[in-house]
């Protein structure tokens, strides 16, 4: 099991990004989501797989790292 090693982000312009954290396993990055709330609607994701959970990530995360990949 990966073990978080040190903090590597936690802010973006709009202060809305997740923390992002290295791990003792270079193949897994620790990333701080958002929980489902009572009333999310998560049905058409189904059940979880063990060891994983469904949260959000904010979607100016994903387009700032995308934009940064090209």
């Amino acid at each position: 099991m990966a073990r978080i090693t040190r903090k590597i982000s936690s802010d973006c312009e709009d202060r809305t990004c997740p923390a992002t954290w290295e791990t003792s396993d270079p193949e897994t990055t620790g990333i701080t989501i958002r929980l489902p709330q009572p009333g999310d609607d998560l049905t058409v994701a189904g059940p979880d797989t063990p060891g994983e959970i469904t949260g959000f990530v904010p979607t100016a995360l994903l387009r700032a790292w995308a934009s940064g990949q090209r």
